[in-house]
């Protein structure tokens, strides 16, 4: 893709990239998932990118240009460190696309999300791998094992009963080995998150009673300046999963709950 990098007269860093196809603006915001995820890697800062909701002509790359500030002020509701797309009015990115990149986001989605949900997640899996930049398929594979090794940590942590995966670790890496494709490899990894969204619906974790805590705690510090990261923070869900149930038991986003 044809792309182009500068800065504008506030020290931000403006990438413009050529997107003939509307559908490789998916593409985009990977783009720019992997810088955030890089920047916080390697240069150790937090750092917010915003992306316009959708590619325009170059005559109107002014407007593009004001697109992105917009998304950028979403800042002030849903905090920082976050790619950003569409305005505060619309909400488009309070709550964003479902990954698979992070264990908390990982432990939220087994436990509130659908079978659905995991299954669209996965649309991820490619670009996480790609994104670990390993030469092999063996080192894949390693990593993949230290991934769902941490997953099983934090899943145990939150009451998951199941200890197999640490009685018999080499059991887990011995069945990764099997799996000599990126596709077959996905398809390992779904069955797993599913196994174990299974086995927290068995343990009836309530969405309603996050919410509650969500609720009181706005009531109660209203006038501090709260944003979605850090309720989520203090009830223990990642920022995407506390509006996903926001709008699963209320019926209405969190920026609108905020601001009623």
């Amino acid at each position: 893709m044809p792309s182009a990098l500068f800065k504008d007269t506030h020290e931000r860093w403006v990438a413009v990239i050529g997107c003939p196809d509307p559908e490789m603006l998916d593409s985009c915001r990977t783009i720019a998932e992997t810088c955030l995820l890089r920047i916080n890697q390697f240069v150790k800062v937090k750092a917010s990118i915003g992306i316009s909701p959708a590619p325009k002509e170059l005559n109107k790359l002014h407007q593009l240009y004001v697109d992105c500030t917009e998304s950028l002020e979403q800042k002030v509701v849903c905090g920082g460190n976050r790619v950003f797309t569409g305005s505060v009015e619309d909400g488009a990115a309070e709550v964003g696309r479902l990954t698979i990149r992070e264990p908390g986001a990982v432990l939220d989605l087994v436990k509130y999300g659908t079978d659905a949900d995991i299954s669209e997640s996965m649309s991820d899996f490619e670009d996480m791998v790609k994104s670990w930049e390993l030469p092999n398929l063996k080192d894949i594979q390693q990593q993949l094992f230290k991934w769902l090794m941490g997953i099983y940590r934090m899943a145990a942590s939150a009451g998951w009963p199941d200890r197999s995966w640490e009685q018999d670790p080499i059991g887990l890496w011995e069945q990764l080995e099997q799996y000599d494709t990126l596709q077959s490899l996905q398809d390992q990894v779904e069955s797993r998150l599913l196994s174990l969204a299974g086995d927290f619906r068995k343990m009836a974790t309530s969405s309603s009673q996050i919410v509650q805590e969500a609720e009181k705690m706005i009531r109660t510090r209203y006038a501090e300046n709260l944003s979605l990261q850090s309720v989520a923070a203090a009830v223990h869900v990642t920022p995407i999963w506390l509006s996903k149930l926001y709008k699963k038991e209320k019926g209405r986003t969190f920026i609108e709950e905020l601001t009623s």
